[in-house]
């Protein structure tokens, strides 16, 4: 009798549990559109085969995404968008979509490296996307572990669900603000405020509350470059 193949690939991946099995969860910039997506899905048909690749494109960006794919420039940077930040916040690989286009065209999955980006439009080649990556991948904290922040008023860099959610990926305990009465007038507070700067008035928070509250600005500069920046 002819195997059904379904069966014979159960059994092939039953008999092969050595074989490690490589997990692509696939988000696509919204600027790539339907040329993206197109090319996304006939990678995935064309490695279907596969048994050590699972390829998957998400249309979301959940903690499952493990690459996030840009549209190709020249300087190899993205725009500033909440997929950018949270890509990197999260330590993905954050790729040009030339690895969909290289990696089709190869009928296999091509080392990344080659086609990581460097950076955002605003900050240039930062680095910032490989130096996240690494860290994830050798279990170090995240970039501002052990900030404990109360979130000020309306944020505009971001609709507040995502900045939160990227406020926490990199660490951040966001306490809520029924505990601001508590809130120490030292300036070495181990509790910082934080604020969108282009919403309140800083000066007026830190005569209110006796601390200069930090920003949302300083947070996505300090993802942007990776790195913790002074906060003056």
């Amino acid at each position: 009798d002819v195997m059904d193949v379904k069966q014979w690939y159960q059994r092939r991946v039953r008999a092969t549990p050595e074989t490690p099995v490589k997990v692509v969860n696939v988000l696509l910039s919204g600027m790539l559109g339907k040329t993206g997506s197109k090319e996304a899905f006939q990678l995935r048909k064309s490695i279907r085969g596969s048994c050590s690749v699972q390829f998957r494109v998400l249309t979301q960006y959940t903690d499952a995404v493990t690459h996030l794919i840009f549209p190709h420039n020249t300087t190899m940077t993205c725009a500033r968008t909440a997929k950018y930040f949270r890509g990197v916040a999260g330590g993905k690989w954050v790729l040009s979509n030339q690895w969909l286009v290289q990696s089709l065209q190869n009928k296999e999955l091509l080392n990344e490296e080659p086609f990581e980006m460097q950076g955002d439009a605003e900050s240039g080649r930062t680095g910032a996307p490989r130096a996240a990556r690494l860290a994830r991948a050798m279990k170090q904290p995240p970039l501002l572990a052990g900030l404990s922040v109360h979130l000020l008023g309306d944020i505009k860099i971001l609709p507040k669900e995502h900045f939160s959610q990227l406020l926490e990926q990199i660490g951040v305990n966001i306490l809520p603000n029924s505990d601001l009465s508590q809130l120490s007038c030292r300036t070495q507070s181990p509790v910082q405020l934080l604020v969108d700067a282009d919403v309140m008035d800083v000066k007026q928070v830190r005569k209110t509350h006796g601390q200069k509250p930090l920003t949302a600005q300083w947070v996505m500069e300090c993802i942007a470059s990776y790195r913790v920046l002074p906060t003056d």
